[in-house]
């Protein structure tokens, strides 16, 4: 028979392994009550609220700590009562099918430090108490629908690392209160309705790893001060209406790997100071309206792996040096004004997979060291002024898929490997010499007529 010190002990360890249910507080139980009423069957949540409840833990006093409700299928709204849980450090909603509006009440939960209401359907604005959030340190509502401006509350999450708003429809300017979100590393505002210019405050985000900004309506210049993120590896402004020219100061963002402006309607030439991004991989400044010459610092850029520039107003010639880049693997020229001949240097590319500089003004021979180009999967030169015949070391690029030559001034013979090739091929509209190899004369499949006796 068991002592009465034992079934003390016993009674004693029941308690307290039982406890935190005890512990909830009232405001705690209305919130699990009305999360129950709302999403219970789910979650599998019966009986009284209880920190035994699956995805709920509490904290040693008995207060709910943590709410991990990802991906649960939840439907219906967030009850405003959940802004009751003042000990909550994490709530994670994210990945259901929740809708209505955040509730203002969410401003109560000051002890926050991870807040993903991400992936939801989700409307309506995001409230000014997100501001009271200052030991946030994650905060993620993005894809959604939320619509209106971003409050100027936000600057108040000056503990906050990665804020992420993108994928919802948010309107309005950006505001200036931006620039106080000092600890910010990962801002990621892309892909809303956002207009009105950059604020000059977005200077002081000296913490700054990533900023996109992309697919808005964005308009203004890019502010000079933009050189003052010296911690910046990817800046994204692509696909606004941004206008002025590239700053000279974008150089001096040294850690820099992606440099999206793409899209946009800058205009002006490209900064000599680019030469000096020397750890960028990614340079994407197509679709704007800059103009001049390809600037020669451009070599320098010994890291750069995708150069695209086409769908601009660039003229002069590809500069020779070019070729330095090593690393390069896709150039994009296309759809500019450039003359001159192809440098020869562009053989030294043994890394590059695709060369596209159709649409513009060259002329010359195509150079016989493109067939050095081993690694090179599509060859575009189309719609130029390139004379002379096609070179037969084309013959050695075993990887191409596409060979693009149309609409040149290319004269001679046709190289019979043409015939054996696995790439798809367009010589259409040059000066070839006849007979045609057969398999792309008239009677085949024309990709190389006509051709002149």
């Amino acid at each position: 028979m068991p002592s009465l010190l034992h079934t003390l002990s016993i009674a004693l360890l029941s308690v307290l392994l039982c406890g935190s249910a005890v512990a909830l507080d009232a405001g705690e139980i209305v919130a699990l009550k009305d999360m129950q009423a709302e999403w219970g069957t789910q979650l599998g949540w019966r009986g009284e609220p209880s920190c035994n409840w699956t995805d709920v833990t509490c904290d040693s006093d008995g207060h709910v700590q943590e709410l991990s409700l990802a991906a649960k299928q939840l439907s219906g709204s967030i009850p405003a009562s959940i802004g009751k849980l003042r000990s909550l450090v994490s709530l994670d909603l994210s990945d259901n099918l929740l809708n209505g509006s955040i509730p203002a009440s969410i401003g109560n939960l000051r002890s926050l430090f991870y807040l993903y209401l991400n992936t939801n359907q989700l409307s309506g604005t995001i409230p000014s108490s997100i501001g009271n959030l200052k030991s946030a340190d994650q905060v993620r509502l993005d894809t959604n629908q939320l619509s209106g401006a971003i409050p100027t509350s936000i600057g108040s999450l000056q503990s906050v690392r990665n804020l992420v708003l993108s994928f919802n429809q948010l309107s309005g300017s950006l505001p200036d209160s931006i620039g106080n979100l000092q600890a910010v590393e990962n801002l990621f505002l892309y892909n809303n309705q956002l207009s009105g210019s950059i604020p000059v405050s977005i200077a002081n985000l000296r913490n700054a790893v990533s900023l996109s900004l992309s697919s808005n309506q964005l308009s203004g210049s890019i502010p000079d001060s933009i050189d003052k993120l010296q911690s910046l590896v990817s800046l994204d402004f692509a696909e606004n209406q941004l206008n002025g020219s590239i700053p000279a100061s974008i150089g001096n963002l040294q850690s820099l790997i992606q440099l999206y402006l793409y899209s946009n309607q800058l205009s002006g030439s490209i900064p000599d100071s680019i030469g000096n991004l020397q750890a960028v991989e990614d340079l994407y400044l197509y679709k704007n309206q800059l103009s001049g010459s390809i600037p020669n610092s451009i070599s320098k850029l010994q890291k750069l792996v995708a150069l695209k520039l086409h769908d601009n107003q660039l003229s002069g010639s590809i500069p020779a040096s070019i070729g330095n880049i090593s690393s390069l693997q896709q150039l994009y020229l296309f759809s500019n004004h450039l003359s001159g001949s192809i440098p020869d240097s562009i053989g030294k590319l043994h890394a590059l997979r695709l060369l596209y500089l159709s649409s513009n003004q060259l002329c010359g021979s195509i150079p016989d060291s493109i067939g050095n180009l081993s690694e090179l999967k599509f060859l575009l030169l189309d719609t130029n002024q390139l004379s002379g015949s096609i070179p037969n070391s084309i013959c050695n690029l075993q990887s191409l898929h596409q060979l693009f030559l149309q609409n040149n001034t290319l004269t001679g013979v046709v190289p019979s490997w043409v015939c054996a090739t696995n790439a798809s091929y367009d010589l259409r509209d040059n000066h070839f010499s006849c007979p045609l190899p057969t398999c792309c004369s008239s009677t085949g499949n024309g990709l190389c007529a006509p051709c002149f006796a």
